[in-house]
């Protein structure tokens, strides 16, 4: 064996080693299959030479044709794996340039009109191949020319055009030398020099460079040990099969030993030689290329046992920063992450002094960037884009402060969960290595990220009130008790707002109205305080404002404030209707000195409010305290507001005296149906008293529409439909009174839905609005007006029973006509 040949075996045993390496690999990415194609090649164009050079059989010949078989389709193999680096999968490309190569073999296969036979002439027992190249060979110069450009072409249009050229540039350097070194054997002054096998060894040795300093991509090698003593026995079995006819010659002539002691040298030679080769192979590969990858391998295992368990964001990135500190040294981090699809919050730093508030859009420049990309890019390219253009002046201050030089993307199944902008301290330079660490831990990061952003969506949905988006009453409570504890020694305030009359907003304009108003309200309050306090709904109609570091007075003024607004309908929030709410205010340690005793003297005061008139804002005090404590017994009673409601039937009286007596008809009427049908004396007492109240709305009717003796106009009729809802305003402000409101609402709907004033229909119109109805239209029918005249009770009772079903609910037609038959009741007229 010459020289030469030892540099073939040599170059082989390299390519094998990494073939045999990578065959061992999980092979599911596309970019480690098109490796295992090049080294394959590599392998057949090192086999042919080697072979070729110590004239293995079938012939010379014979191994110089695969040597040049995979000598031309080294360079489609290099152009299949740059394009699975770069994420390039143009399949018409790919299959023009095999086929262009493919041809060029064959044709030279042929012709040798391409590459020569070598020419063999012998130096005693050693052989020497020459090549004699014609200018045709510069043929094949030309096309690899045109698929580098097609390769440099493809790598420039990627984004992270910068981070790819240099991960690939010792990789292009080797591939330099292995052209260069072809190009130099096409000159005569190197024939019978194989600089091309050398370049060969050249770009072998750039090959491991590669694979070990730059990692550019990411794969787990299993080295095992079979791999490595196979590799040492073929160089030890084919070195010693070249050398063995020399051997025996010196061991006969020099040591004078006999066949069979030159075969047991010979053996024990070669097995010294190969268990030295293999523990030699065996040393330098475990710290060369697994001594970091199996530390990078431990922390990622422990980081993933770790970091699977965390169910809180912010303890995901303090853990991700510790490995990163731990691995990377002299990195720092600032994260983002996808908050309710509001934009990207900061949510952690390393540096705690970085300002944790800034927010950007869903749609931001650099977030679209990222899912782009969907990898770790340099700060600098993102800044080349076309996408930097886009943000704005202070988030450019923002970047800038924070020194960025890498953003990476948190993917979870293709969506874009969060980011991080990490920056390397001082003149520490980041490796491909370290990239493709953090890539990994990335990965994992994004997995926990996203179990983590369920459960704190769940866990919030849990404390929050599904009908106004705030705290619900069970977490409002648990955070009272935290701020207290935590402003036990400052001052904390406590709001209490209780909607007015909101059962009586629900039934005069609907459930949907009514929680579109709870919605309204609670997110005024919201608005209001979302930077310094907390909002929560405590009760059907009530919410809770907490409010750290307030003073009673500053907290009483926030919350009139508030109302104000609320009132007045400029809160940016729509619902219907005129509202009013009830708030008591009470702060510690000033007015309370435990947290029960802070919510219990809020609520007396809400009740004092209430007992006040409603509509307003009281400050907790003992005079409070001893008021409600002496009225503590205090039930609403009809007589408690006889002598107002006199009063005010009274004044409708001077304007129309038909209403006074007709009021105290439909009240009897009413009683007596109700008594008829067995209803319990509660109710009985209720239909009287809103028989009493029904009309009192026609207070504010204009005196010239009650008793006018034509017939009305739509503009007056509109007018006189109004006293429903004058009357609920007027019963409104008497708290104990509300009870009647329902009746008296619904006085006026029809059985058959084309009543006023929310068409209600059959039996979702209050049954004692269905006995107002009757009550109040009979009435009606026999008294004389200043529209018409009375009609005959006989009349009416058969317009009623005419009516059943339409105008009137059936029962209570059925119930008042019998009375009035059997003279169980008197005829008022």
């Amino acid at each position: 064996m010459s020289g030469y040949s030892l540099i073939s075996l040599l170059s082989l045993c390299c390519y094998l080693l990494m073939f045999t390496t990578f065959l061992a690999a999980r092979k599911s990415q596309k970019i480690v299959r098109s490796f295992l194609v090049l080294l394959a090649f590599m392998i057949l164009w090192n086999l042919g030479s080697l072979f070729m050079r110590t004239e293995q059989f079938p012939s010379p010949y014979f191994w110089h044709q695969i040597s040049i078989f995979g000598l031309l389709m080294l360079p489609v193999a290099y152009y299949q794996f740059f394009a699975d680096f770069v994420g390039v999968y143009d399949h018409h490309r790919r299959v023009f340039w095999w086929i262009v190569f493919l041809s060029l073999f064959i044709s030279n296969l042929f012709t040798r009109f391409l590459i020569p036979l070598p020419e063999i002439s012998y130096n005693g027992m050693q052989a020497i191949f020459q090549y004699h190249y014609s200018n045709a060979i510069y043929i094949i110069f030309f096309v690899l020319l045109l698929l580098v450009a097609d390769i440099i072409f493809m790598i420039k249009k990627k984004p992270n055009y910068q981070v790819i050229r240099k991960s690939l540039r010792p990789l292009a350097f080797g591939i330099g030398f292995l052209l260069l070194g072809h190009f130099l054997a096409t000159f005569r002054v190197f024939v019978g020099i194989p600089i091309d096998i050398i370049s060969g060894v050249i770009n072998a040795f750039f090959f491991i460079y590669v694979l070990y300093q730059k990692k550019i991509f990411k794969v787990t090698m299993l080295l095992s040990k079979e791999n490595i003593y196979l590799i040492s026995l073929l160089f030890c079995v084919i070195l010693f099969s070249n050398l063995a006819f020399k051997l025996q010659v010196w061991m006969s002539n020099v040591l004078m030993l006999k066949s069979y002691e030159i075969f047991v040298f010979v053996g024990i030679a070669m097995l010294v030689m190969t268990i030295i080769l293999y523990m030699a192979l065996n040393s330098f590969l475990a710290n060369f290329f697994l001594q970091e990858e199996q530390v990078q391998n431990d922390a990622l295992a422990n980081y993933t046992s770790n970091v699977t368990q965390l169910l809180r964001v912010n303890e995901i990135f303090e853990s991700l920063n510790i490995l990163i500190k731990q691995m990377l040294k002299n990195w720092n981090m600032v994260a983002f992450t996808l908050v309710d699809k509001s934009g990207y919050q900061v949510v952690f730093s390393s540096n705690p002094l970085e300002c944790l508030d800034f927010c950007l859009d869903e749609n931001h420049p650099l977030a679209t960037y990222m899912k782009e990309t969907n990898s770790i890019v340099r700060w600098e390219d993102f800044q080349k884009s076309n996408y930097y253009r886009g943000v704005w002046e202070k988030e450019k201050q923002f970047f800038s402060s924070m020194h960025a030089q890498y953003i990476a993307p948190l993917i979870f199944k293709d969506h874009l969960i969060g980011f991080i902008i990490l920056n390397v301290i001082g003149k520490t330079k980041s490796k491909n290595e370290d990239l493709t660490f953090l890539q990994s831990a990335l990965t994992i990061t994004s997995v926990a990220l996203n179990n983590a952003q369920k459960y704190e969506q769940a866990y919030m949905e849990a404390r929050m009130d599904e009908t106004t988006g705030v705290y619900n009453r069970k977490y409002f409570h648990e955070l009272l008790d935290e701020e207290y504890k935590k402003y036990r020694n400052t001052s904390l305030a406590l709001a209490i707002a209780n909607i007015d009359d909101f059962r009586l907003y629900n039934q005069m304009y609907g459930q949907k109205e009514g929680d579109n108003l709870l919605w309204a309200i609670a997110n005024t309050f919201q608005t209001a305080v979302i930077n310094f306090g907390h909002v929560a709904r405590i009760g059907e109609k009530e919410f809770g404002i907490i409010l750290p570091e307030y003073d009673i007075s500053s907290a009483k003024i926030l919350v009139e404030k508030i109302l104000k607004q609320i009132q007045s309908k400029q809160t940016g929030f729509q619902f219907v209707g005129h509202v009013t709410l009830s708030v008591g205010v009470c702060a510690s340690p000033y007015l309370a000195s435990s947290c029960h005793e802070l919510f219990s003297n809020t609520e007396m005061a809400v009740s004092g409010v209430k007992r006040s008139g409603k509509n307003g804002v009281h400050i907790y005090s003992e005079e409070v305290k001893n008021r409600l404590a002496t009225n503590g017994n205090y039930q609403s009673k009809y007589d408690l507001y006889a002598s107002t409601i006199y009063a005010l039937t009274a004044a409708i009286d001077a304007k129309d005296h038909y209403t006074f007596s007709h009021s105290q008809n439909v009240a009897y009427y009413a009683k007596s149906i109700a008594e008829e049908m067995g209803l319990s004396e509660e109710l009985v007492s209720m239909v009287y008293e809103a028989g009493l109240l029904h009309d009192i709305g026609k207070i504010s009717i204009p005196e010239k529409i009650l008793n006018k003796a034509g017939k009305l106009t739509e503009e007056e009729y509109r007018i006189i439909k109004q006293h429903v809802e004058n009357a609920v305003d007027i019963i409104r402000h008497l708290p104990a009174m509300e009870y009647v409101v329902p009746a008296v609402i619904s006085h006026h709907e029809r059985y058959d839905g084309h009543g006023y004033p929310r068409q209600l229909r059959g039996q979702d119109i209050p049954l004692l609005g269905r006995i107002l109805c009757v009550a109040d239209s009979f009435d009606a029918m026999i008294s004389k007006r200043s529209y018409k005249k009375e009609m005959p009770v006989s009349q009416a009772l058969n317009i009623l029973k005419l009516e059943a079903g339409k105008q009137f609910d059936p029962l209570c037609v059925d119930t008042f006509v019998r009375l009035v038959e059997m003279n169980k009741i008197t005829v008022r007229l």
